[in-house]
């Protein structure tokens, strides 16, 4: 109910839909004055870091290749 007030004050209100439509490459939502974006997964993981201000380094998992600027 919280989004549906958000969008009759006028908020633009966004949301994955999940991967449980009715068919294979379907997906589901039950919030029609939501707009719904597919979500989607796939079987690659990138490692990569980031690098804090104060030149920390963490590691982890990323959504893409690192790319060079």
């Amino acid at each position: 109910m919280s989004l549906l007030n958000a969008v009759k004050a006028g908020i633009f209100v966004v949301q994955a839909a999940g991967n449980t439509g009715p068919s294979p490459k379907s997906v589901s939502s039950f919030s029609p004055w939501i707009f719904t974006v597919g979500a989607s997964a796939h079987d690659r993981i990138y490692s990569n870091h980031l690098v804090l201000g104060n030149n920390m380094k963490i590691s982890g998992v990323g959504l893409a290749r690192k790319f060079k600027l």
